[in-house]
């Protein structure tokens, strides 16, 4: 299988072209990879704002997976399309490549979709851990934590619901893992 991998740095002066190169491309796979999709300047935004990593599977010269961290090191999203392309490899191949730029990053995942689990559990086995404490939040995730509220435990995870900042509502059940 012929798989190349990418790193776009957002702080790279080459950025703009390597971005745009692939930019229909990677809105393409995160439309059809999240339920809740909030448009691709959404993401954009994100990446572009807070200074990302984004790092790219392409299979024959189509990019078929995409992901980021953002500079604070946290996760923005990891995605596999087509669906016939996931469970070979490729996310955990993203995360890996993203380890070696941020190896102490952290994600912020709902336990109430079902796909999330499988997130969940690839990075579990990647060496990230469920964050156990609201104290270990509260250094994780910095100036954010003001956005947390509604601590709770549930099903062997430290829950909490996140008032968005780009969008008006709550996400809920959220936990976060981090290495």
């Amino acid at each position: 299988m012929n798989v190349n991998y990418i790193r776009i740095d957002t702080q790279s002066p080459n950025f703009e072209t390597d971005f745009l190169r692939y930019k229909e491309h990677i809105a393409h796979i995160l439309k059809n990879s999240y339920r809740d999709f909030y448009g691709f300047a959404y993401h954009e935004n994100r990446m572009i704002d807070s200074k990302a990593i984004i790092y790219l599977a392409l299979k024959n010269n189509t990019i078929i997976g995409v992901s980021y961290v953002k500079g604070n090191k946290r996760r923005g999203v990891t995605a596999i399309f087509p669906e016939k392309h996931r469970g070979n490899g490729f996310a955990k191949h993203l995360i890996t490549m993203s380890l070696q730029d941020f190896p102490q990053q952290y994600s912020i995942i709902s336990t109430n979709l079902g796909h999330s689990h499988i997130m969940l559990n690839l990075l579990q086995k990647m060496g990230f851990k469920k964050v156990e404490t609201i104290e270990q939040i509260k250094r994780i995730v910095g100036e954010e934590y003001w956005l947390l509220k509604n601590f709770r435990r549930e099903n062997g995870y430290l829950l909490f619901d996140r008032q968005s900042r780009r969008r008006d509502d709550t996400r809920k059940s959220l936990t976060i893992l981090n290495r």
